[in-house]
């Protein structure tokens, strides 16, 4: 689907007129050759210290990370410890420009028929109408900086690996408003720097699923597919089904 949709469309002033992989053509069962850097800290040390105790990832999450990277040097790649900014750099960036722009966006509909969104979208895109245009200019200038650190970082590697989710999520009614503000976004740094990324499974906690991200230079998805798709390969976390609680209704 990827290689159907990926290419230049000159109608749009934000598409990027660079040249398109064949994906499928870097798919391989190893990983021989491959530089990858791992980024622990993100999880061990900044989730607690940027956003608190409760941002801690389980121990499960720890012994499951490790060993997803070991699969990923049995099957040849070389891993290295990289350290880059915190994660609460990318993730307050990340959120001022969200904000931001998502009110920009629903500005029109905000005003004039605000009923029309939820109640916890209608509070969160609220925010973004209480930042500054120096809030705005700050943050993009932040950006700026992260994507250059994270260029320099990737210099000499093919790929990165960052946690996703550091244990079981939590039921849907416990979700607050203002949720995505409480914990860890370890999304929030290939949305600021616009990497491509991918999350694979890597385990189980509570029989709900647990994974890692790999990330790639810009424009570099064949990379990405390719480090994703051999430990796919060399696992069977894909294809584990939670059992259900309870017997799906008959819609016959």
């Amino acid at each position: 689907m990827l290689q159907a949709l990926a290419a230049y469309d000159p109608q749009d002033p934000a598409s990027a007129d660079v040249p398109v992989s064949d994906y499928r053509a870097a798919l391989s069962s190893r990983l021989d050759g491959m530089r990858i850097g791992v980024i622990r800290h993100w999880h061990e040390q900044d989730a607690v210290s940027g956003f608190g105790p409760e941002s801690a990832p389980s121990p499960t999450y720890v012994a499951a990370f490790d060993a997803a990277c070991r699969t990923l040097e049995r099957l040849g790649a070389r891993l290295v410890d990289i350290r880059v900014s915190p994660l609460l750099d990318f993730a307050d960036a990340n959120r001022v420009i969200m904000m931001a722009e998502a009110y920009a966006l629903h500005e029109s509909d905000f005003r004039e028929r605000p009923e029309l969104f939820g109640r916890h979208m209608f509070a969160r895109i609220g925010l973004g109408a209480f930042l500054s245009a120096a809030d705005y200019i700050e943050a993009v200038r932040q950006r700026r900086e992260l994507c250059a650190e994270m260029a320099e970082a990737l210099a000499d590697l093919d790929a990165i690996v960052s946690a996703n989710t550091t244990g079981p999520a939590p039921r849907i009614d416990a979700v607050g408003t203002y949720a995505t503000f409480d914990r860890a976004s370890y999304t929030a740094p290939y949305n600021v720097t616009g990497l491509p990324a991918m999350a694979v499974p890597i385990g189980f906690e509570n029989e709900l699923p647990l994974g890692f991200q790999i990330a790639g230079k810009p424009f570099d998805e064949a990379a990405v597919l390719r480090a994703g798709h051999a430990f796919e390969q060399a696992s069977d976390f894909r294809l584990t089904r939670p059992p259900l609680s309870a017997p799906l209704p008959d819609r016959s």
